[in-house]
């Protein structure tokens, strides 16, 4: 038996191969109201698995022209770019998703999903004088760069831990569509 892996940040869990978007906390023994918006999952394929995504509420802005974006890798051959490159690995895809899904709000700026010749992937915003550029390697870590190119402040994360996670989000809430 296989252990899998949970991590929580504030109210998104986040196990295996799901990604769930934040839900309200509700405390023990609070039912849902048939108010409350619906949950819903989707089934994406990736190249040797699939990933579910569990949806309360609308879908973010921000998710299906990135998903989009996640099926183009998910397609492209090893070699892709005739010096060698490996397939994008489903790690890679589903840590980007977990990732997005913490450090995106509903509203947030959809990133530019760029492989990695390496078989990982890299999620980019560039406008409004802020880059940020996240890599993700192919087994699932990630890194970031942030340059403000207003405050001329610059500054790298080699690991994601939640406090750069904090830190990449709050950047990312001052892009405007």
């Amino acid at each position: 038996m296989t252990a899998t892996p949970s991590f929580r940040f504030d109210d998104a869990v986040l196990s295996g191969h799901d990604v769930w978007a934040p839900a309200p906390s509700r405390t023990a023994g609070q039912r849902a109201l048939l108010s409350e918006p619906q949950t819903r999952t989707l089934d994406v394929p990736l190249s040797k698995s699939s990933m579910k995504i569990g949806l309360l509420g609308p879908e973010p802005d921000w998710l299906y022209n990135t998903l989009q974006g996640m099926q183009h890798l998910v397609g492209l051959p090893p070699n892709w770019d005739s010096y060698g490159s490996a397939r994008i690995q489903d790690n890679a895809i589903v840590a980007a998703m977990q990732l997005l899904a913490l450090i995106l709000g509903p509203n947030g700026v959809n990133p530019m999903v760029v492989p990695t010749s390496e078989g990982g992937l890299q999620l980019e915003w560039h406008q409004d004088n802020l880059d940020v550029e996240i890599e993700l390697t192919p087994a699932g870590g990630a890194s970031a760069y942030v340059h403000d190119h207003i405050g001329d402040d610059v500054w790298e994360e080699n690991h994601m831990t939640p406090n750069a996670i904090a830190r990449v989000a709050a950047t990312l809430t001052r892009l405007r569509k």
